[in-house]
């Protein structure tokens, strides 16, 4: 099966793989259901399901906010984790190895297209000055598609890590997807963050009733 693909950014090359989806569906099939706490008003996220006509109903992870409804399928075996206050969800994937970060981080940046890389990219190094950056390339999601860069650094107990991050427009503002992992282990995750990328819907208001 071919993964999804995350290509050198081109406008009009956003097209995702036919079996793109059937890969997003195996991703939920093995995870947890975690009950998760009371959540504030302007970000909440609640467990739901997504049914695919042929292929069944499938468990989801759905972040509500004042404007934006953000449907996730996480990898199997998936350990969940929401910050309220810093309107953020968290995933513990494969033993811990990466966490996938989605962050409502600002709600002042505007649409997110192909030029966009230089202001994201300044911000991108704002939070990373000492990294290594890789330029920007198209990040295509579910309903969407966005920019991405892949960061490499060195933390203080000289671990090498290596963070991709993608950037999306929503009714709310810009929302951020990244995978964090070892250096040594992303080549491997890599397939999993982009069809982690792939089974993502951003869509308007709040969760329908039924």
């Amino acid at each position: 099966m071919r993964p999804l693909q995350l290509d050198a950014a081109n406008p009009g090359s956003a097209r995702m793989p036919r079996l793109g989806m059937v890969a997003c569906l195996l991703f939920a099939v093995l995870m947890d259901c975690m009950p998760l706490p009371a959540a504030e008003e302007a970000f909440s996220v609640v467990q739901s399901t997504r049914e695919q006509p042929e292929m069944g109903t499938f468990p989801e992870y759905v972040v509500l906010t004042g404007a934006s409804r953000v449907g996730v399928l996480p990898p199997q075996n998936s350990r969940v984790e929401t910050d309220y206050a810093a309107r953020r969800l968290k995933l513990q994937v494969q033993d811990s190895k990466a966490s996938i970060v989605l962050e409502f981080t600002t709600n002042r940046f505007g649409i997110v297209t192909t030029n966009s890389s230089a202001r994201l990219l300044q911000l991108v190094q704002n939070r990373f000055p000492d990294a290594a950056i890789q330029p920007a390339r198209i990040a295509y999601l579910g309903t969407d598609k966005g920019l991405a860069f892949d960061v490499e650094r060195t933390t203080v107990y000289k671990t090498r890590l290596t963070t991709r991050m993608a950037f999306v427009s929503t009714p709310d503002g810009l929302l951020e997807i990244s995978m964090t992992t070892s250096t040594d282990y992303f080549a491997s995750l890599e397939g999993t963050f982009t069809t982690f990328l792939g089974c993502v819907q951003i869509r308007p208001g709040k969760l329908s009733d039924g």
